[in-house]
């Protein structure tokens, strides 16, 4: 599947120069044409609601956003490509997470030196405290 791919695209790429710039203008029109502002807005709202948590790797909105688009994916017609012929495959993920009773900021200014210090995170809202050093 991977080779058939790589061979389409190298195919494309290379009628690509092949076609005149009048042909290259209309090229994108119907797909353009099959473009509804309603339905994309509908697409980005959906992604883009608190339901998702953020959508950060690892998490349950990730795994709901995920599951969307390949749904979406698969009923525009596309052929998944992912592990164990899926629409997913898994990659090892790192995940670093600061102490905040360790982090601070200093701001060296020519009036001397000022600290910024993270007083912890409460239900998204950061806090802090500035201080002169």
């Amino acid at each position: 599947m991977k080779a058939l791919a790589a061979a389409a695209l190298a195919g494309a790429v290379g009628l690509w120069p092949a076609l005149e710039p009048a042909a290259l203008s209309g090229a994108g029109e119907p797909g353009l044409a099959a473009i509804r502002a309603s339905s994309l807005s509908a697409h980005v709202r959906f992604l883009a609601d608190d339901l998702l948590e953020g959508r950060a790797p690892g998490t349950p909105g990730h795994a709901i956003a995920a599951r969307y688009l390949a749904a979406q994916l698969q009923s525009a017609g596309a052929e998944p490509a992912g592990e164990d012929g899926g629409w997913f495959q898994r990659v090892p993920l790192v995940a670093l997470r600061p102490d905040p009773a360790r982090c601070s900021l200093t701001i060296a200014t020519r009036a001397g030196d000022w600290e910024i210090r993270s007083a912890g995170c409460s239900a998204g809202k950061k806090r802090g405290r500035i201080s002169p050093r």
